[in-house]
């Protein structure tokens, strides 16, 4: 054994003593140097007589070039060399790439409710793959000669695998059971049509023909070249994560369908997911596009790439279904599933406005799980995909934003839109495709398990049987299908809406944050009046250290300096203003005014999600504890008033409610009172709230104490104290902190001009809604108000004004049964439901909007 005195590193002073007593003392023999001088000379003089004997005077003799003597570094002395300093050689780790490399969190991932699915396709090597740039070809090419160098993205074009087979389906389209059902229930409703096929047959195949795909692989090929070289033009870079790709690779190895979902934001969407698949060799998939975009030569190209026009609303007709139509489109999409081709459709259905997620549309979805359900495809993998640009492709929403209407697509407009794009800078776009799930997975991950029915010969214990679940999923069909009322039943109904708002969640969390995003989000919540560049870059740094804490990947690199004033060079002078100011610095200030505002609001939301339900715990917090957060004199108040924990959960879960058209604020895998009790304790931990226990007296009220013990068995442990009576915690807010304060002013501004959009809504609803009104003409007075007040400077928040939130808000109060919605022939009319029971209601809202007002 060692001894404990003993050192484990030698004394290497000692050592070094040692190697120079054995060193030699004298060099070894070798010839003398006048010597060798000597004979190089001889033969050199032998040889340049030879030389002259041979071939004369006329050539000269090779000039030889001088040889330069190394100098050889000269030894340091081991008496100068220290043990520490060799010691901390050796130890010292070697600075290698790995070290260098920017550690990204993979995005994406599939939800802990899909077990199986979340470790089917990943490997060990996924996440660390890293990002490629899909227009930079150079990479993928191997090191060859002059015509791959000169000619790499011909040479990359004509590498890729394009020669797929696409099937037809019109025969068995036009003569499956829901088409020639669809035909005959039409020819019955009609006055004149009784027993006449022939027309209804011939209105099929015309609704077919105009409606299906016809891919090219030459013009893939070509489109693939042709973007290689043009989107560079106006992009930086389209960058995607390798080892997403590497996934999807592999499901569709697997022959079963792939359904791809992305988020929609420009008519560029439809493109870039086609050309990244081209770029990996997957076959093209099946897109639904708008009929919006049947113009002359752009219908005949997106026809050629995969696209099948479907109609914005599938009825012509308010009220009465086309009944024909929607059979021919549910049956052209399940033969396609049928035969193990890919499909591709915006959930959201139109483009997002507001630059945030739209609450989804299940009527595409409910073909997938009805083919799912009904054995036409063993399974079906969905791939979310999330896109985000660093500048709007398709200009400002800001003329919808401001009430007027959609300016419908032409020729002409298409055009000059290309060239306006062709001859600006857009930055760069991120493609994020999420973890494919399976679909089979899903369904009977939601199906209820089956329990015997109580006194049942099959429950042995002797104990009483647990009451019978809910019934399985039902198979359901009908002649129109695409999520109608008529064809679904309830738990169908519910398994589709889940599961379009899964899809839609997965892909709001694994949007990446671009530099514009993280700008507009910091001028908007922090710096509405305007600040130093010194101070906003410094607050830029910071919010990028809070997407990656809050695992929210960042798809740019490079200095904050550098990529804040990148930034405000790119959103320009009409949304970002700089000046100088006295002590050299320069001076940011975000332009405020209608309808600019808008688009810089719609950079911003992209960030909202990331902070909603903090935000919406902080506006609880602030209605109950009667905080003035606005008011200096208030905010450094110490006593501050506390509120129950069941007030405060209640309260939020009521502000998520009335905020469901906004925002998806969980999975419908979780429930939305463990998470956010989850994030209060978050803010606890973090020390924006203070949490004291109150004893509950013994005279309490019968039925908060009934709800305080239902709390605490859910949420909180199951403590008895004095016989039975509860623990109740009250929370309040850390006002003594200044920085406790101030992030609680940033977390209330981040949902503060959403609810005051709300608070307008329900003030003309309470005042001005006192008989039926079109819908229509009730939103433009709501929006007219809202554009005055900003005009006049009430206004909080400018971009409060937005057309989209306030259609939003009347959506929400006919949910909690304020109003009712109805349609008169072909207009839609709003009321107020019966006074004396909305009365208090509304005012209720009301009251807590106004709280949270600045």
């Amino acid at each position: 054994m060692l001894k404990t005195n003993t050192t484990v590193t030698p004394d290497l002073d000692l050592v070094y003593k040692k190697w120079e007593q054995r060193a030699p003392t004298s060099a070894p023999t070798s010839k003398p140097k006048e010597v060798t001088g000597q004979l190089t000379s001889r033969i050199l003089c032998e040889g340049r007589q030879r030389w002259t004997d041979k071939f004369g005077d006329s050539v000269r003799p090779v000039r030889h070039r001088k040889v330069r003597e190394r100098r050889r570094a000269t030894s340091a002395s081991t008496v100068s060399v220290s043990s520490r300093l060799i010691a901390q050689f050796k130890t010292t780790p070697i600075v290698t790439a790995d070290t260098l490399r920017v550690v990204r969190p993979f995005m994406g991932q599939c939800c802990a409710c899909l077990p199986d699915s979340k470790v089917d396709l990943i490997s060990s090597t996924t996440a660390s793959l890293g990002i490629r740039d899909i227009l930079n070809v150079k990479t993928e090419l191997r090191s060859g000669g002059w015509l791959e160098s000169s000619f790499d993205q011909l040479v990359y074009s004509l590498r890729r695998k394009t020669i797929h087979k696409y099937p037809e389906v019109s025969l068995a389209v036009l003569t499956c059971n829901r088409v020639k059902e669809a035909l005959q229930q039409q020819n019955e409703e009609a006055e004149e049509g009784v027993g006449q096929m022939l027309p209804g047959d011939v209105g099929a195949k015309n609704l077919l023909c105009g409606m299906q795909a016809k891919i090219s692989n030459r013009l893939l090929r070509l489109a693939g070249w042709f973007l290689l070289k043009f989107l560079s033009y106006f992009l930086h870079s389209v960058q995607i994560h390798k080892g997403q790709l590497e996934m999807v690779q592999k499901a569709v190895a697997r022959g079963n369908p792939v359904i791809y979902i992305p988020l929609h934001r420009s008519h560029l969407d439809y493109i870039l997911v086609t050309f990244i698949l081209w770029n990996y060799s997957i076959k093209a998939p099946y897109i639904a596009a708008g009929d919006n975009l049947r113009m002359p030569i752009f219908s005949s190209l997106i026809t050629g790439l995969g696209g099948f026009f479907i109609r914005r609303k599938l009825d012509k007709k308010v009220g009465r279904k086309d009944t024909v139509y929607r059979a021919v489109l549910h049956s052209y999409m399940q033969e396609l599933l049928k035969r193990g081709e890919a499909l591709e459709f915006f959930i959201e259905g139109g483009r997002s406005r507001t630059g945030k997620a739209c609450q989804p549309k299940g009527g595409l979805v409910s073909v997938v799980v009805d083919a799912q359900l009904n054995d036409i495809m063993e399974d079906a993998y969905i791939v979310p995909i999330s896109i985000n640009y660093e500048k709007i492709l398709d200009g400002n929403f800001n003329h919808e934003q401001m009430g007027l209407p959609k300016v419908k697509e032409t020729f002409i407009g298409t055009l000059k839109a290309i060239w306006r794009v062709f001859c600006s800078d857009f930055g760069s776009v991120r493609v994020e495709f999420c973890q494919p799930f399976s679909l089979k997975e899903y369904l009977l991950k939601i199906q209820p398990v089956q329990v015997s029915p109580p006194n049942s010969g099959s429950d042995l214990s002797g104990q009483e049987s647990p009451p019978e679940s809910p019934p399985p999923i039902h198979k359901a069909g009908s002649v129109s299908s695409l999520f109608g009322t008529d064809i679904m039943v309830e738990d169908q109904r519910h398994a589709i809406k889940q599961l379009s708002e899964h899809i839609v969640h997965t892909c709001v969390h694994a949007t990446p944050v671009m530099c514009t995003n993280m700008l507009a989000f910091l001028l908007l919540t922090k710096h509405r009046e305007g600040t130093s560049m010194k101070q906003l870059i410094q607050d830029f740094d910071w919010l990028r250290q809070e997407m990656k804490n809050r695992n929210r990947d960042v798809a740019f690199v490079g200095s904050s300096s550098e990529v804040t004033h990148y930034t405000c060079a790119l959103l320009g002078t009409n949304l970002v203003q700089r000046s100088s100011t006295s002590d050299c610095d320069d001076w940011v200030e975000p332009v405020l005014s209608l309808p600019t505002v808008f688009e810089l609001s719609y950079y911003s939301n992209t960030l909202v999600s990331a902070y909603l339900l903090e935000s919406v715990l902080v506006c609880s917090v602030i209605y109950h504890c009667d905080i003035g957060l606005f008011v200096p004199s208030q905010s450094r108040t110490a006593d501050v008033m506390s509120a129950s924990t069941d007030d405060i959960m209640d309260t939020a879960c009521e502000i998520c409610k009335l905020l469901r058209y906004e925002f998806i604020c969980i999975p419908p895998c979780d429930k939305l009172e463990e998470t956010l009790l989850e994030t209060l304790h978050h803010l606890i931990s973090r020390e924006l709230f203070k949490s004291r226990d109150q004893q509950m007296s013994a005279n309490i009220d019968p039925i908060n104490a009934r709800m305080s013990k239902q709390f605490a068995e859910v949420c909180w442990e199951d403590e008895e104290i004095d016989g039975g009576i509860f623990q109740e915690q009250f929370i309040k807010a850390n006002m003594e902190r200044r920085d406790c304060v101030e992030n609680m002013v940033f977390l209330h501004h981040v949902l503060a001009p959403f609810l005051e959009s709300y608070l307008l809504t329900a003030r003309q609803i309470n005042t001005n809604l006192t008989t039926e009104l079109p819908e229509n003409d009730f939103l433009q007075s709501v929006h007219a108000f809202a554009r005055t007040r900003v005009e006049q400077g009430i206004a909080g928040y400018a971009e409060s004004a937005a057309f989209e939130s306030i259609k939003n808000a009347l959506k929400a109060f006919q949910d909690v049964k304020i109003i009712d919605c109805y349609y008169a022939g072909n207009i839609r009319m709003v009321e107020v439901r019966d006074h004396f029971e909305v009365r208090d209601k509304i005012n209720n809202y009301i009251g807590l909007l106004e709280s949270l007002q600045e």
